[in-house]
């Protein structure tokens, strides 16, 4: 294990069918652009953030005790020199928001930056904080709402992206509080130069608790995500949901749009879902599947649900095998102009000495193409930490560049200490 204080942190915040069995691999072109430093800056978890000049921004969880190492917003301009980026704020254990986890950072029409931080803030249970450039080319940070915890019936432990309305509301989840310690859906809204928020659902842990990662919004202002666990007692815990909020008459109607089953149908989804063009969802479980590697439950799996007639049906597109293939997705997943779907693994893909599991493999990152309505994977990478020039083990997805390059991070690997990575595929 590269850091087991972080893992467990971590885990202490977790608690039809079509199956392709095709597996093919892409010749790598990956090569990692960024090999963090030890200090606040290091163990990237969240996925890339691309402006229209193809500058990248991204944030680091920070592999170490806080206040010595509580995480960083990074930014890479484009044309840098090889390895050089951009600190934009380091966070600090004074009232500041600490250890941004898998925070997907957001821009606002301006051109200022929206995240999540899981620990900190005001009151120690997470912040939404904004960055703004200033015009000397420095950043300068804020929080916009400090999470009070469950003892106030507010969120803790808030991570994922955040989502903007056309209102200019934020929208986004905690993995924990809400008055059952399950988790919240949160509405942010601007009023005079501050914040407020409106919690617009409480998990009840039966209809979907621990919720990792962020929302999206539809033309119709409807919200959609995935809990961890909940719904189905198939999985101690329950094995997921995903779950629909609908705007009606200023508040917003819950629903849970589906419920894995364990098994072949996948369990604990732990990714954003994505929409393609025609309204269809589409995301990961991280366990479950037709198979039974990975200690027997399941590699994951990549699902769809496709709304009919008011009800969503759920088809899984690809259940993963562990090696050579990839494992335990954690990431949301990217379409790029074709229709095929990339995503990563944290898991499987080769065994090597230096990843998180020595034993599981460093994880992937894959392609899914379809065919006669049958998917078939590629594996376009697997990751190699037996040399010290690659990464290893991603709990984000991939971007995709205007040129069709995909970025990434990987928590750990690299030359400096092996803390972590960003890295570029080119088609």
């Amino acid at each position: 294990m590269k850091s087991k204080k972080f893992t467990s942190r971590v885990v202490d915040l977790l608690a039809g069918i079509l199956i392709s069995t095709s597996i093919a691999f892409a010749a790598s072109s990956e090569k990692v652009v960024i090999s963090f430093f030890p200090g606040p800056g290091t163990g990237p978890t969240g996925s890339v953030l691309i402006d229209a000049a193809g500058n990248l921004y991204g944030t680091a969880y920070g592999l170490g005790s806080c206040p010595r190492s509580c995480g960083v917003v990074w930014e890479l301009a484009y044309n840098s020199p090889p390895g050089f980026h951009n600190v934009l704020h380091i966070f600090r254990n004074n009232g500041d928001g600490t250890n941004p986890y898998r925070d997907q950072l957001i821009f606002d029409a301006a051109g200022n930056l929206y995240g999540t931080a899981t620990f900190g803030g005001t009151q120690k249970s997470g912040a939404v904080y904004k960055m703004t450039p200033l015009p000397d080319g420095t950043w300068s940070e804020a929080l916009l709402y400090s999470f009070a915890g469950q003892q106030a019936g507010d969120g803790e432990r808030p991570m994922g992206s955040l989502v903007f309305d056309t209102a200019g509301n934020i929208y986004g989840i905690t993995a924990n509080g809400g008055s059952l310690g399950c988790g919240i859906v949160y509405q942010l809204t601007p009023s005079g130069g501050s914040w407020s928020e409106n919690v617009i659902h409480t998990f009840t842990c039966a209809d979907g608790r621990y919720p990792q990662a962020g929302l999206v919004i539809d033309a119709a202002g409807n919200l959609y995500g995935t809990a961890m666990q909940g719904a189905s007692p198939a999985c101690s815990s329950g094995c997921g949901t995903v779950f629909k909020l609908a705007p009606s008459g200023g508040s917003f109607t819950f629903s849970v749009i589906y419920s894995f089953q364990g098994g072949n149908d996948g369990a604990n989804p732990q990714g954003s879902v994505a929409f393609d063009n025609a309204g269809s969802l589409y995301g990961t479980t991280t366990y479950g599947g037709s198979t039974t590697a990975c200690g027997g439950a399941g590699c994951g799996t990549v699902f769809k649900l496709t709304s009919s007639g008011g009800s969503w049906n759920e088809s899984i597109l690809y259940s993963f095998a562990g090696v050579p293939d990839g494992a335990n997705p954690f990431s949301q997943l990217t379409f790029d102009a074709a229709g095929n779907i990339y995503g990563t693994t944290y898991q499987g893909g080769a065994v090597k000495v230096g990843c998180a599991d020595e034993t599981a493999g460093c994880g992937t990152v894959f392609k899914l193409t379809a065919s006669g309505g049958i998917w078939a994977e590629t594996v376009v990478h697997r990751f190699l930490t037996n040399s010290s020039f690659d990464g290893a083990n991603p709990l984000s997805g991939v971007t995709i560049d205007a040129t069709g390059n995909l970025f990434g991070t990987t928590l750990y690997g690299g030359t400096n200490s092996g803390v972590g990575t960003l890295y570029k595929i080119k088609p």
